[in-house]
């Protein structure tokens, strides 16, 4: 999926390493649009050095919470796991 839902994709195709999609309906993908693969774990990082730079701006600044979406799983959710600006 694609902008939260508003494009599906399909595999036409395997090529090698490589997938070849097909949208199931007609949509306009606009720049700066999540992806979200159902059923497969794909290896990006929890945080990107960004949002790293991010936290620990927060964290400098005193906030005392942080929300995050589109956890998959638990190995996502940065709260159990206590991140601070020492251990990111």
């Amino acid at each position: 999926m694609i902008d939260d839902g508003n494009i599906d994709l399909i595999i036409s195709e395997i090529k090698d390493d490589r997938l070849v999609l097909a949208p199931t309906k007609d949509g306009v993908l606009k720049d700066r649009k999540g992806t979200h693969f159902i059923g497969i774990d794909v290896p990006f990082p929890i945080l990107s050095q960004i949002d790293k730079k991010d936290i620990e701006y927060a964290i400098s600044q005193g906030v005392d919470f942080i929300a995050a979406s589109m956890i998959k799983s638990e190995k996502g959710n940065i709260c159990d796991k206590g991140i601070t600006a020492r251990n990111m």
